[in-house]
């Protein structure tokens, strides 16, 4: 844009209506607004100053404004710059009698007095949400806000993540996406801390359907009739129609992944290997074998916390997961499926999919100021 004002004649682009417009206004005056002096030189008519070429460009809030482009209501604010604030007052505060030769000077100042406003007003506005403005030394600052935008919406997925038991059915194509999301659930869980960096943890991904869910569905059957019939719920017709209810309901899972961590005490200690030998045994709950040194107690919590971290990955993707620790987990025939070691210990058998609902929060938390959370 071609800006005249008396001899100078200088090239300025403004990326902002609000600069075009004040340029417009400006090229009426025989010599720049005040607002706009340093970009054009002293104020005073001579360009030494323009024409110098290490000369710095002093960052007014009208420029600063231009970088950032227009703002919601910039085009209504921008008709107010040319409306005559103080058409007799000079920049010190003294007067500028009407006929003395100050035409220019109040037209000058009535625009930049205007722009001036205009500007703070503008950025104020703007930055409404993103934390407040204030004046100091005829600049705007912006001061942060208090939480920023991405923090309030990592931790609003934090607190949003819920056990899903109902999955909608997939397709090969929504297969192929579940398996790319496990993949980089993984990856977010190796992030986990874990003791001198021992990543002690395994995942074992099974994708439906196939050989190994069916087989983890199977072993849901026996596992359920097998219960049912130590605790003599109803009849033998009853316990198998819920047992074969359960087995549909995890063929319908679309996804599995098993959290393990190895080192632990043999799992399958001597005495179990006797009461696997029996017929339907390996469906028989084995003894549980905790952690017992400080070393796998630490790679156990590590485990742990690569689990969470596989669950909140997969929220973000809006995935539903459920991190299952029932008595399946706790078989023989499982662990053959999942081809575990004697020395990996099960952390957690994770379902995902899409959720076909998301249960409400209306389980009553504990209070989290003097109980949950105290203060010493």
């Amino acid at each position: 844009e071609h800006t005249s004002f008396g001899c100078q004649r200088r090239t300025m682009s403004f990326r902002s209506h609000l600069m075009q417009q004040f340029a417009a206004a400006a090229r009426q005056q025989s010599r720049p607004p005040l607002a706009l002096a340093p970009l054009y030189g002293d104020g005073s008519g001579s360009n030494a100053a323009a024409t110098s070429p290490q000369r710095r460009r002093r960052t007014t809030p009208a420029a600063s404004l231009s970088r950032r482009g227009p703002s919601a209501g910039t085009s209504t604010a921008v008709a107010a710059a040319s409306v005559h604030v103080s058409p007799t007052h000079s920049p010190t505060g003294g007067n500028i009698a009407p006929g003395s030769g100050g035409d220019e000077q109040r037209r000058a100042l009535n625009i930049s007095r205007s722009l001036s406003s205009l500007t703070a007003t503008s950025l104020a506005a703007t930055t409404k949400d993103e934390g407040k403005a204030t004046s100091r030394n005829d600049e705007t600052i912006l001061e942060p806000p208090s939480i920023p935008e991405l923090q309030q919406s990592f931790q609003n997925m934090l607190k949003t993540r819920r056990t899903v038991s109902n999955f909608l059915q997939h397709s090969e194509s929504s297969a192929e996406h579940l398996r790319s999301a496990i993949s980089r659930a993984v990856q977010c869980a190796v992030e986990a801390p874990n003791h001198k960096r021992t990543e002690p943890y395994t995942f074992t991904r099974l994708i439906a359907p196939s050989a190994a869910t069916e087989a983890l569905a199977n072993v849901c059957y026996h596992v359920s009739v097998r219960r049912m019939r130590e605790k003599q719920k109803g009849s033998e017709k009853t316990l198998l129609a819920e047992a074969e209810r359960k087995r549909d309901r995890w063929r319908s899972i679309p996804a599995f992944l098993v959290a393990s961590v190895g080192g632990m005490p043999d799992q399958v200690p001597p005495e179990a290997h006797a009461l696997c030998e029996e017929e339907g045994s390996e469906y028989a709950q084995l003894p549980f074998v905790p952690p017992q040194t400080e070393l796998q107690l630490e790679n156990y919590a590590a485990s742990c916390a690569a689990t969470q971290n596989v669950l909140l990955s997969l929220h973000s993707e809006k995935l539903g997961s459920k991190w299952a620790t029932g008595p399946v987990i706790r078989t023989k025939a499982f662990r053959d499926v999942v081809q575990l070691r004697n020395d990996e210990l099960v952390v957690g058998l994770i379902m995902v999919g899409i959720p076909k609902r998301v249960p409400r929060n209306s389980r009553k938390r504990r209070p989290l100021e003097g109980d949950v959370l105290k203060d010493l």
